[in-house]
């Protein structure tokens, strides 16, 4: 059957775009906010600052570019390593000699220590230990085992399995 010329002009035709905004990546926004995060500050804050793109299209790019992704997941280590740096100054602050100041100093060090700790458990976590305790005559579990033990045990599995019948005698 023949085409029509209709037809056979929408065969030419590029494929569709995708529908909606542009989402505006660029690498040298991508870089500043990077370097920002690497800086220690949150998307939310990054996404209030004039020029900066929204907290969803930050997080889209996150999604659907790896090169950003990528760069994003080294600023936050060096973030994390920066919130580290800040327990430390903050800790040493000399001015710390009003109560409220004081207090408020504890809670920005506690809760620093705790987003590290649950950010990178690995290296700003709690140490998990076990001990086990008791003398040698309590130990929960003792075993010695030498050569004549481990023969002596393989003799007793032959001659089981040979009384049982279910050796195949091949003389």
């Amino acid at each position: 059957m023949a085409r029509t010329k209709k037809a056979k002009a929408d065969d030419k035709k590029p494929a569709a775009k995708r529908v909606g905004r542009p989402h505006g990546y660029t690498e040298e926004k991508a870089l500043e906010i990077c370097e920002l995060v690497a800086d220690g500050q949150s998307v939310n804050k990054i996404s209030k600052m004039p020029g900066m793109p929204t907290r969803s299209t930050i997080l889209k790019w996150f999604r659907d570019v790896p090169e950003f992704s990528d760069m994003y997941m080294r600023a936050k280590e060096i973030g994390f390593e920066v919130l580290a740096d800040e327990i430390l100054d903050i800790a040493d602050d000399a001015k710390n000699v009003d109560k409220d100041q004081l207090r408020r100093h504890q809670l920005m060090i506690e809760t620093r220590k705790w987003l590290l700790a649950k950010l990178q458990p690995r290296k700003y976590g709690e140490r998990v230990t076990q001990e086990i305790v008791g003398n040698k005559e309590e130990a929960p579990v003792q075993v010695e085992v030498n050569q004549t033990t481990v023969l002596e045990i393989i003799d007793n599995l032959n001659k089981e399995y040979n009384t049982h019948g279910d050796c195949d005698d091949k003389d």
